[in-house]
């Protein structure tokens, strides 16, 4: 393409019909994120507390590797949602989380190697370090592509326009950095090495699901008591819930830009909304592992029942204090006489448990509401970023192909 990108700008792209929503545009994208990532972050740092400082002990096996997936899929969400926030242009892109890959391979494979009589548990350390080495190697392939970004941009944004003539004009304002050009690489990233590095973790994860589903299920061990084997089912019960969650949550959006790709109907607002989902996924997985494991479910139960008390019981004690002065002081300006006393005493009696039983109702009600207040605001703050840009905040935000 002879003719600069300045010169596109100024003579042709007047022409174009771009998408200009507000999701399509870099604000959209960036604003969405970082607000979610806002509610969000606080959740994510509670479940990697409670992982670490709550786990019961007879949970203690599973520990480390519940904390491993916790913390790259929070540095996922923070790296999407607060430091790069990716705006990648048509049409298509792979994601590739390296780290996160292997660290559900160690999930599923440690569960697996717990079960005493299975024959395919990896025994010595040894063979351990080899197996994540290769794991490792094989999910890092793609970076190979990396080698061979173009180093002139300028000609690869020629390139690029060529392809697709009416990108949104964040394409020309910000500073855009082209992955790949040359067509060979581009079928052997997308053809050969994205499948490769999905298939090489599913096959390791459905792999050790199968044994751990043979061996707790179809043959389990008579060494074991009952007990460890409840514990045991539970266990891999909620590891594949809190594994197969975020993952349904993440494909369903990737599945839908994949066929809107191949249709050649993608939007720039449907690949923002990839990014943003993907930028979700450290979420769905802490609320999961909160619900499926019961210990921490317990535990924010009562989290929030202290927050709720903090703030609740102080008041209703001051009404309380308040209450008992005013009858002391009435008190004092009749006879003091025995009746009077025992009335007295009556009532503060039952002025206190009326108060305390107010209290309790006030903590329940009042936490339902400020859920479902929070709630509320949430969508219609998430409303009116889709619908307008009524921020005009400096956000700084990387762009990428």
């Amino acid at each position: 393409m002879s003719i600069s990108v300045v010169d596109y700008l100024r003579i042709y792209y007047p022409k174009c019909e771009t998408d200009n929503s507000f999701l399509a545009s870099w604000q959209g994208l960036a604003y969405t994120s970082h607000s979610i990532q806002v509610f969000v972050l606080p959740i994510q740092i509670f479940t990697i507390w409670s992982i670490v400082k709550k786990t019961p002990d007879s949970m203690k096996s599973v520990k480390w590797q519940l904390f491993v997936v916790q913390f790259w899929c929070t540095l996922l969400d923070i790296t999407v949602g607060f430091l790069t926030t990716p705006y990648i242009f048509l049409p298509s892109i792979a994601f590739a989380g390296v780290v996160l890959n292997v660290s559900l391979i160690y999930l599923f494979e440690s569960r697996s190697s717990s079960i005493e009589n299975n024959i395919f548990k990896l025994r010595r350390r040894c063979s351990k370090i080899i197996y994540y080495c290769w794991n490792f190697a094989a999910s890092s392939i793609i970076l190979f592509s990396l080698a061979h970004i173009p180093t002139n941009q300028e000609e690869a944004k020629q390139n690029l326009l060529e392809s697709n003539p009416c990108p949104t004009p964040e394409f020309f304002s910000l500073p855009v950095l082209v992955w790949l050009t040359d067509q060979y690489w581009i079928s052997i990233t997308f053809s050969l090495m994205s499948p490769l590095i999905l298939l090489n973790a599913a096959g390791n994860v459905s792999f050790h699901a199968i044994c751990s589903i043979y061996y707790l299920y179809l043959a389990p061990s008579t060494v074991i008591s009952i007990q460890t084997r409840q514990l045991q089912r539970r266990f891999f019960f909620g590891v594949v819930i809190q594994t197969l969650v975020p993952t349904v949550i993440c494909g369903i959006p990737y599945i839908i830009i994949s066929l809107a790709s191949a249709s050649d109907k993608i939007t720039q607002g449907v690949t923002n909304f990839l990014v943003i989902v993907i930028g979700c996924h450290g979420f769905v997985q802490s609320i999961t592992v909160i619900l499926v494991h019961r210990a921490y479910r317990h535990q924010l139960k009562m989290f929030l029942l202290g927050l709720a008390r903090k703030s609740l019981i102080p008041s209703c004690t001051l009404v309380l204090k308040m209450h008992c002065l005013q009858m002391e002081m009435s008190c004092r300006n009749m006879k003091k006489s025995s009746i009077y006393k025992k009335i007295f005493a009556e009532n503060r009696v039952l002025l206190c448990e009326k108060v305390y039983s107010e209290a309790q109702i006030v903590v329940k009600k009042s936490f339902v509401i400020v859920v479902s207040f929070s709630f509320i605001i949430f969508v219609r703050v998430q409303d009116d970023f889709i619908n307008a840009g009524i921020w005009n905040l400096i956000v700084p935000m990387n762009a990428f192909l």
